[in-house]
């Protein structure tokens, strides 16, 4: 009950204080479904340890329900059979979103994002994006705006969620968007990431190119 109550992070943390032996205990109380968050979350050391001692089915079962941005934190480990695998299973988009995050460096912006985002065109009316936020259901954790784009994906600015529930339903997304928003370059130093959210007190920015 205590390690399932317990963060990913926080399983993490108490299994690298505790001795190999102990480890594994604690690992079986592991609900398969947060296993890959788990995963991440160990040192590289720690991590590799399990990777080698879990069979391919039980690699793909871990990591099935995993963020995009934690996945290529961990596909990197994987044996080259259950990442090829892993990548074939996925959806087009989820693959070059993979692509994408794969591409930059770990301790920079664009390997640190989080691809859930939600995107609309800047041509519909505020009644038209409320309807489709309706059909989704829900939205990823921690969503304060939208990033409004055009049809091939570049960034033209944020949309707040406070501002679309006010304006007038007819109103296209274009006259109410924000066009500075809260840009960063996917070059951008982690450290230099964490500053700008910091000083600017910022909930949700787009990494861009």
């Amino acid at each position: 009950r205590m390690i399932a109550a317990m963060h990913p992070a926080e399983i993490a943390l108490l299994m690298e204080s505790l001795p190999p032996a102990q480890r594994e205990v604690v690992w079986n109380f592991v609900e398969p479904e947060i296993e890959g968050d788990v995963l991440v979350e160990l040192s590289e050391d720690v991590r590799q340890g399990f990777i080698e001692g879990m069979d391919a089915e039980e690699l793909l079962a871990a990591a099935e329900n995993m963020e995009l941005d934690d996945l290529a934190d961990l596909v990197g480990d994987l044996p080259e059979a259950v990442s090829m695998q892993l990548v074939k299973s996925m959806d087009h988009q989820d693959r070059e979103r993979l692509k994408t995050v794969l591409s930059f460096e770990h301790d920079t912006a664009g390997g640190l994002m989080n691809t859930d985002t939600v995107s609309v065109r800047a041509d519909v009316t505020v009644e038209v994006v409320l309807r489709y936020l309706r059909m989704r259901g829900e939205l990823p954790d921690k969503t304060d705006r939208l990033f409004v784009v055009d049809r091939n994906d570049q960034f033209h600015g944020t949309l707040a969620l406070t501002r679309l529930l006010i304006e007038d339903p007819e109103k296209s997304v274009g006259d109410i968007l924000d066009p500075l928003g809260s840009r960063i370059a996917p070059d951008t130093n982690a450290h230099d990431v964490a500053q700008l959210f910091q000083d600017r007190d910022l909930v949700s920015a787009a990494v861009v190119d």
